[in-house]
């Protein structure tokens, strides 16, 4: 006997098994930031300033719009809100997602998955770049706003736009990377002051260089986009250096925290390509009479 499944209900089963396969830590971390009140507040304050902006710059500057380039103008307090989001405050709150999974054990419930160290880095950088996506998707209108006005230039709207996500990414991987390296409240409290420093440091200039070279993105200068695919690529190994640092940590922890649940195993283990999870390496098992061999146990 054939079953028939309606339309609606293979469609329903197909957008299941696709959520299945997101990464669970992306998941949780998405549903956290949406009911926790820092994304929320600073979510609402960046929302808050584009408002203002929009509302006092056209009572203040009234018929002086149709001179000048007030789109410009519009667009880098826009854009200056938007990088202190995406930038500052998102790899801090990443640097915070990592401490906390080690203040309230729930690392090392990540440990005993099947979720590789990779996944979990990744899992948070993910859940970085949605919680960056909302705020582009909420800034967005405000920025498109400022095409009606004179002196918008797209090209140099989405270079800068395109730029600051390509350092931004940077920066997430650096709060991972910082996160992975707390070990006590102390240490926690240090490394959050130092990467708050490095990232206010970093921002500061690169924010208005990047409104400034926006000018130059409409040119047929060849060096300009050179020296830009350079900058992103340079941007991409210091990515992909914390990235690598967070996932050694993370497994190092894991490493660890196997150890100290199997004492009389050997500290050197075969990974089976799982986080915290594998089998010991050649040696004493944990029950008398037991040993395990690179191949199994016997």
């Amino acid at each position: 006997m054939s079953v028939s499944v309606t339309a609606p209900a293979a469609r329903s089963v197909r957008i299941d098994d696709w959520s299945d396969r997101l990464n669970p830590v992306v998941v949780r971390e998405v549903r956290q930031a949406l009911k926790s009140r820092g994304f929320v507040t600073v979510f609402n304050l960046i929302m808050l300033a584009c408002w203002a902006t929009s509302v006092l710059g056209l009572a203040i500057t009234g018929p002086g719009l149709d001179f000048g380039r007030p789109a410009m103008a519009f667009f880098s307090v826009y854009f200056v809100s938007l990088c202190f989001a995406v930038g500052v405050v998102i790899p801090l709150q990443a640097c915070e997602s990592v401490w906390a999974e080690r203040r309230d054990g729930t690392l090392e419930v990540l440990t005993v998955t099947s979720l590789r160290t990779g996944r979990v880095v990744t899992g948070k950088f993910a859940a970085a770049a949605t919680k960056a996506a909302l705020i582009y998707a909420a800034v967005g209108p405000f920025i498109a706003f400022t095409a009606v006005l004179p002196g918008f230039d797209p090209v140099g709207v989405a270079w800068a736009l395109s730029m600051a996500a390509a350092f931004a990414a940077t920066c997430w991987l650096a709060g991972i990377g910082f996160g992975s390296l707390s070990r006590s409240p102390l240490a926690a409290g240090v490394l959050k002051l130092m990467l708050t420093a490095g990232l206010a440091v970093f921002w500061l200039p690169v924010a208005f260089i990047l409104i400034a070279l926006a000018d130059f993105a409409s040119s047929e200068a060849f060096e300009f986009w050179v020296w830009s695919v350079f900058w992103v690529g340079a941007s991409g190994l210091v990515a992909v250096t914390f990235k690598m640092m967070a996932e050694t940590q993370l497994r190092r922890d894991a490493s660890g925290h196997y150890r100290d649940l199997h004492p009389n195993t050997r500290s050197g283990r075969r990974y089976d390509g799982v986080t915290g999870v594998g089998f010991p390496a050649e040696g004493t098992g944990p029950l008398p009479g037991m040993t395990f061999t690179p191949e199994g146990k016997r």
